[in-house]
């Protein structure tokens, strides 16, 4: 079977962070905050005083924001090393831009100079880090510039993002799911947490915008301008854009000024479940040790600074396992040769390495040096007289590589070490002893756990230094895997055309004969290598060769067999195209073996499609834990809609398979928080108890696969006029004068005409379409740490319930049509087994009681049903409300107004958590009665009378969601049956009228008695009459 994980890029992102950044619990301080500038901002010695002067800011707005709680205590400047040399900055052996908390570097699209946070995690997750340009941080210093745009504002809206994972409350003009305005009841509002920020609504020239969309977005070129207001002045959210003055505090769901406003439609409603920032701020680990809140103690931000000295290369120690269970399964034997291979391709004076074992205790075999070509048979003598006996001391091991790192001139901060072991510890001192030290070395620790039993430790420990942690299971192909690993950990971002790129891995199985197809794009094509690999040897010999894309064998590909495996080396830079890979087996049985192919760019200034792939956490204990992650870029640009799918590698259990598919999607839904951002994201479920899985991501082409610049991220204020209320626009009066425009926090959907959306094109300038390509990526291993199985994963939740339309129905009735996007039943897989819609007075009940609601059933649908359908799909139902949401007000007037949230059920009796809370509201004027006159004629007599007839004035409110098809009209059809009603009771009353007037005339005309007998003889003297 295939390996538990492919590392043919394993290690390729083991260099991607730094240590974690600490809070001081005794007093709420922040410390090593790392701000690196990139070597591509050219020398100004102001940015570094600008960064100082924000921090000095920004830590007296977080302290005043978190109300006494945390701050900025300490924060590294990491000046880069093309700066002149500064005497007082603190010496580094590599840079460590890539592994800071906030970069500064030159503008990119779509965000300019404005700042933003990477964030692509869920709420109350921290982002990746925050980005700043020289022409932001020149802002700090400009007065002209602080009077629109206060940057200690911005810095603690993107440390919010950074640190505690919460999200924009605010709306852009062009996007249908976050807009500006939005409609709620029978107004109009700003998309803002406080609903109290005035705002304006004005066309460019003055004039009045009088037009909506059915989405409530303003239209015909009108900007919407929020202003503070003068009296009262708004306090809340700083997660709000753009800066309105005054505002210092996030939303909080306390009655009062800060109250926050659950129903706007923005990505914190949207991705928190309706709660508020302060709620998911305060709930974050940082919070739960400090001492009590203290706004007027006196913080001070302190800077060191720091800048690479020498264009050193980057050191790596192996910390290898010698203990006595490495010579089980051949393990030692596939490490050797993987090491031997790995320092054998390393390029002369591109890595310092060491080597450090460990069994009973731990030995230095090599001391740290640069890998060249009088060094290089040092380090493979040392790997070849490896021996593998006692037992298990990790942390001996850890202590030996710090002291490597350790000298008079370097200390171990920035280095990497590679920690693989097989074992349980059973030495001291233990990782946990150690742990501590590790962590204040500030080194990345990535951890490589081989086989079954490998300590349950390995991956604390990668946490806590911000490295990875990768798994593998005893594999006759472990030497081709640990190879690549080591191969992959050598390079780095600032080295991107040396990279090899995974185009296919693959495992198979076959008898005699076999073919794989692979592509090479455009993009790749140098030192590209294939390597096939029997797994399991004596099983008979394999020869490989290969068909270029024409289809001719390859006669210039050189072929190199080397025991149970065959290297085929492909001509620079090879055609592009599909490629097809042939094997043929010596032997009648069954073969399996493994298949990767390998490309370096083809062009130095062209870079290729790059995927990388993470976990959301290494450790993972409960149902919801295990997110996967997938970026897709090609240099500054996302890819978009293409076809990736997360291979998982599971503990072995009794009838189910080793390998599992994820499907990746980055469509915004469930996991994924932003849709077209190139972050394609999935839930892994499938669990089959405790142990290590492993992911491997696959990425490739499909016909509407393309690249587009990335979406913008946080932030509007450079490019939207800010007002007080005192210097607020004004309007053009029908005279041709101004006058001061009435400030509102919102506006009676009345004073709008409102126009179908239907149909609007959306922009796709600036994209481009994409060539076939294939790329295969490792997102390391995950430890379950709990006997967690799928059935014990509970339906995903529905998170974008949506009010489509409310309107009057039958016998004074109320109908509201619904949308949602089903999950599955289990987060995102499977069908769920049905939804359970509740209804209340109050939106609080609705997340506190849920089951004590009233629920709406099958019995109240209208059109449409209830009946699950695949997740991902778009659901749409129509639904009498109950009748606890209605009230007939004094003057008459009938309103139906409450609130509606949904939960999903499996098949295994489990909940989701509830859905989004949305409101409905609905207002029926008073009922007015008119007089109709009736004129009935018969022979000789006109008869007047009056007939009474009722007319009902109503409004519909249309919801700010996408307009959909209309539903068939259930309520026409029962309408319809109402009218033959209608008519009959007509019939009956007007009989009841002509008879006695038949009568009458009878009698004043006996000459029409006939007439009379026939209606007024009982039945049987008429029978007896016409006889």
């Amino acid at each position: 079977m295939a390996g538990v994980l492919s590392i043919a890029t394993a290690l390729v992102c083991l260099l991607s962070h730094a240590s974690p950044l600490e809070i001081d619990t005794s007093d709420g301080g922040y410390k090593d905050i790392w701000v690196s500038i990139s070597e591509d901002v050219p020398y100004n010695e102001s940015i570094v005083e600008n960064i100082k002067d924000l921090f000095r800011s920004s830590s007296e707005f977080l302290h005043k924001a978190t109300n006494g709680r945390v701050y900025f205590k300490h924060v590294t400047i990491e000046v880069p090393k093309t700066w002149p040399k500064r005497a007082t900055a603190r010496a580094l052996s590599s840079g460590f831009f890539e592994k800071s908390d906030i970069r500064v570097d030159q503008p990119s699209a779509p965000h300019g100079d404005k700042p933003f946070t990477m964030q692509k995690r869920r709420c109350g997750e921290p982002g990746d880090f925050i980005q700043v340009t020289p022409g932001f941080l020149a802002a700090v210093g400009s007065s002209t510039v602080k009077t629109l745009v206060n940057p200690a504002y911005v810095m603690v809206h993107e440390w919010a993002h950074y640190r505690y994972g919460v999200f924009d409350e605010y709306g852009s003009k062009d996007d249908s799911r976050f807009p500006l305005t939005y409609c709620h009841g029978d107004k109009v509002k700003l998309n803002a947490c406080s609903s109290r920020i005035t705002f304006t609504a004005r066309k460019t020239n003055g004039g009045n915008c009088t037009k909506i969309d059915t989405k409530c977005r303003f239209i015909d070129g009108c900007e919407v301008t929020p202003i503070q207001p003068t009296q009262h002045p708004v306090e809340s959210s700083i997660m709000f854009m753009p800066y309105l003055a005054n505002v210092s505090q996030f939303c909080d769901d306390n009655d009062g000024p800060n109250f926050h406003n659950p129903f706007a439609p923005n990505k914190q409603n949207h991705l928190c479940k309706q709660q508020s920032t302060w709620k998911v701020i305060s709930s974050n680990a940082d919070f739960q040790e400090l001492p009590s809140p203290d706004l007027s103690k006196s913080i001070r931000v302190t800077f060191e600074e720091a800048q690479q000295t020498e264009d050193l290369a980057p050191r790596v120690v192996l910390v290898l396992d010698v203990s006595g269970s490495m010579n089980d399964n051949r393990r030692l034997e596939f490490l050797q040769e993987s090491a031997t291979r790995y320092i054998g391709d390393i390029k002369d004076g591109s890595r310092r390495l060491a080597i450090v074992t460990f069994s009973y205790d731990s030995r230095v075999v090599h001391t740290l040096m640069p890998v060249n070509v009088n060094t290089r048979d040092g380090f493979l003598n040392a790997i070849n007289k490896l021996r593998a006996y006692g037992a298990t001391c990790i942390g001996c091991g850890l202590e030996s590589a710090l002291k490597v790192l350790t000298t008079a001139s370097e200390t171990p901060e920035g280095a990497m070490i590679v920690l693989m072991s097989d074992g349980e510890e059973n030495q001291h001192p233990p990782i946990a002893e150690v742990l501590e030290e590790v962590i204040a070395s500030k080194v990345v620790v990535n951890t490589l756990a081989l086989g079954a039993t490998a300590d349950n430790s390995l991956e604390k420990l990668a946490t806590s230094t911000r490295g990875k942690a990768f798994a593998f299971r005893d594999l006759n192909n472990l030497v081709e895997k640990l190879e690549s690993a080591f191969v992959s950990s050598t390079t780095t971002q600032h080295d991107p055309v040396s990279r090899a790129h995974t185009l296919m891995e693959s495992e198979e199985e076959f008898t005699k004969v076999f073919e794989k197809k692979f592509h090479v794009d455009a993009d790749v094509g140098n030192a590209t290598v294939v390597r096939v690999t029997q797994n399991i040897p004596r099983t008979g010999t394999i020869e490989a060769r290969l068909t270029d894309p024409s289809g001719q064998p390859c006669q210039q590909c050189k072929s190199t067999p080397n025991g149970n495996e065959v290297l085929i080396s492909l001509p620079s830079p090879a055609k592009v195209g599909t490629w097809t890979l042939h094997v043929e087996s010596s032997s009648s049985r069954n073969v399996e073996i493994s298949i990767s192919v390998k490309s370096q760019a083809s062009k130095t200034n062209d870079e290729p499609i790059r995927v990388s792939c993470e976990m959301s956490g290494l450790l993972v204990d409960r149902p919801d834990g295990a997110v996967i992650y997938a970026v897709v870029t090609k240099g500054t640009k996302v890819v978009l809609d293409a076809v990736v799918f997360a291979t998982v590698y599971r503990p072995k259990k009794l009838n189910e398979s080793h390998t599992v598919t994820i499907p990746l999607y980055d469509n915004g839904q469930d996991p994924d928080i932003k849709a077209n951002d190139g972050t394609y994201s999935g839930y892994f479920v499938q669990f089959t108890g405790k142990g290590r899985y492993a992911v491997t991501a696959h990425v490739s082409q499909q016909k509407t696969t393309r690249l587009a610049e990335p979406p913008s991220g946080s932030g509007s204020f450079f490019s939207t006029a800010l007002f007080s209320a005192s210097t607020a626009p004004t309007m053009m009066t029908a005279e041709g004068t101004t006058a001061a425009l009435e400030l509102q926090s919102e506006y009676p959907i009345s004073d709008f005409e409102m126009v179908d959306s239907t149909g609007q094109a959306t922009n796709a300038t600036g994209e481009e379409a994409v060539d076939p390509f294939e790329r295969v990526a490792s997102g390391g291993s995950f430890q379950v740490t709990t006997d967690l199985e799928q059935k014990q994963v509970p339906p995903g939740d529905i998170r974008d319930l949506t009010v489509i339309e409310v309107r009057p129905g039958v016998n004074n009735s109320m109908v509201v049509e619904l949308t949602w996007t089903w999950p599955g039943a289990h987060l995102t897989l499977g069908n769920a087994s049905g939804v359970d819609i509740r209804a209340s007075r109050k939106f609080g009940e609705l997340s506190s009681a849920f089951d004590k609601q009233t629920n709406v059933t099958d019995a109240d649908v209208v059109q449409g049903n209830l009946d699950p359908l695949p997740p991902g799909s778009k659901h749409t139902v129509a639904v009498y409300l109950p009748r606890i949401l209605f009230t007939l007000r004094s003057d008459g007037a009938s309103v139906w107004s409450g609130y509606l949230a949904a939960r999903v059920a499996n098949a295994d009796g489990l909940y989701s958590k509830t859905s989004n809370i949305v409101q409905v509201f609905h207002v029926s004027p008073p009922v007015t009665t008119t007089v109709a006159t009736t004129t009935v004629a018969t022979t000789r007599t006109k008869v007047t009378t009056t007939v009474a007839t009722t007319t009902t004035a109503s409004t519909t409110h249309k919801a700010t969601t996408t307009t959909v098809p209309p539903l068939t009209d259930v309520t026409r059809t029962r309408t319809g049956v109402s009218t033959w009603v209608w008519i009959l009771i007509g019939c009956v009353v007007a009989a009841a009228l002509v008879v006695p007037l038949i009568a009458l005339a009878v009698k004043m005309n006996p000459s029409k008695r006939k007439i009379y007998r026939l209606f007024v003889r009982k039945p049987r003297q008429r029978l007896q009459d016409s006889a």
